[in-house]
């Protein structure tokens, strides 16, 4: 079985101010914004729990993902859900990718 082509989608969060927002959780979810359930692509099942991670000291932080899946995009600390689709690239900036609040 071959795995899925792979994206990593990086980006950075800034505070109110301007400055970067150091040493925040970000969570993304595959597929469904509160299910645990795999996600299938084509005869691959990807593990849909989330991936956590913090940002670096210049609010930097990345994914990697598999590309054509929905994602949910969580920050609680910057009250960020968002949604979007990982593009079929290699790597994109979360700034180029059409995202939509998830209320």
């Amino acid at each position: 079985m071959t795995a899925p082509a792979t994206c990593t989608v990086s980006g950075t969060i800034y505070a109110p101010d301007g400055d970067p927002a150091a040493n925040l959780l970000i969570r993304v979810r595959l597929g469904s914004a509160t299910r645990n359930a795999p996600a299938a692509i084509g005869a691959a099942f990807i593990d849909a729990r989330a991936q956590t991670t913090y940002t670096d000291n210049q609010g930097a932080f990345s994914f990697v993902l598999p590309q054509g899946m929905a994602f949910f995009l969580e920050c609680p600390a910057a009250d960020l859900i968002h949604c979007g689709i990982v593009p079929a690239e290699s790597t994109a900036e979360l700034s180029t990718i059409d995202l939509v609040r998830w209320a």
